[in-house]
């Protein structure tokens, strides 16, 4: 194989790598930033339960003083009751008082019904404040691993991107330009290995002739089809390409 094309495959291999390697770090960048949203969400929530919870005690207190204020009315009009001097009059004020004690009662039930639901909140609030405490533990355990992991992922990128630099400056430039070209327009693979007269890159067809000069020639040859370039490769080589073009198990 031509030597250029050698080191162009190395270069190619570890540009193949050096993407992984950042879309990597995307990843762990997202799982970190979801963390922190998925705190953010569980607080919202136990939040919106105290608020919750205030406003019920907050009605509950109010509906007390509503019913302090008629039992006051109710006093008064028992103490009034004694000084009535006609049935008439009597009789009006027995109804009042009646319906100032039915007041309170349907007053008491609403009452019990406001304690039922202030009791039912806070048992949901103490179950809501410890998932999301133990939730926060978690997330801050999981999100040191992360930074550790990206820690140890940025540094592999750093020493790859310095051994590209290394690599590109033992290609001649000109090739190293061509060779952006094809990337640039066919995509990570743009050298790639031809077996059984099939281009790996496009996988098409190359012509018997172009094919047999690629297997006695040590020269840079462009695919016909995609333009990439090719080299023979053997039928006990396993070529990058293949390998990426392999679909995941």
């Amino acid at each position: 194989m031509n030597e250029q094309l050698k080191i162009l495959l190395t270069l190619q291999d570890l540009e193949i790598h050096i993407h992984k390697t950042q879309e990597k770090l995307q990843v762990l960048a997202q799982q970190f930033n979801r963390l922190d949203e998925e705190v953010v969400s569980l607080n919202e929530i136990l939040e919106k339960t105290k608020a919750a919870l205030t406003e019920t005690r907050k009605e509950y207190r109010a509906m007390e003083s509503d019913v302090q204020a008629v039992q006051a009315h109710l006093q008064k009009s028992e103490v009034s009751l004694r000084s009535v001097k006609t049935n008439r009059e009597y009789q009006s004020m027995l109804k009042e008082i009646d319906d100032q004690k039915n007041k309170i009662w349907s007053m008491e039930d609403v009452m019990l019904e406001y304690l039922e639901n202030i009791e039912t909140k806070e048992a949901e609030l103490k179950v809501k404040a410890e998932e999301c405490h133990s939730f926060e533990l978690r997330a801050e355990k999981e999100k040191k691993r992360i930074a550790l992991e990206r820690e140890d992922v940025e540094k592999q990128l750093e020493r790859m991107l310095e051994s590209r630099q290394e690599i590109s400056g033992r290609i001649p430039a000109d090739l190293v330009h061509e060779y952006l070209l094809i990337k640039g327009r066919v995509g990570d693979v743009a050298v790639a290995a031809a077996k059984d007269a099939v281009c790996h890159g496009c996988h098409m067809n190359i012509p018997p002739q172009m094919y047999n000069e690629l297997q006695q020639r040590d020269e840079i040859v462009h695919c016909p089809h995609c333009q990439r370039m090719i080299f023979w490769a053997k039928i006990e080589e396993i070529s990058v390409e293949e390998e990426l073009s392999m679909p995941d198990e």
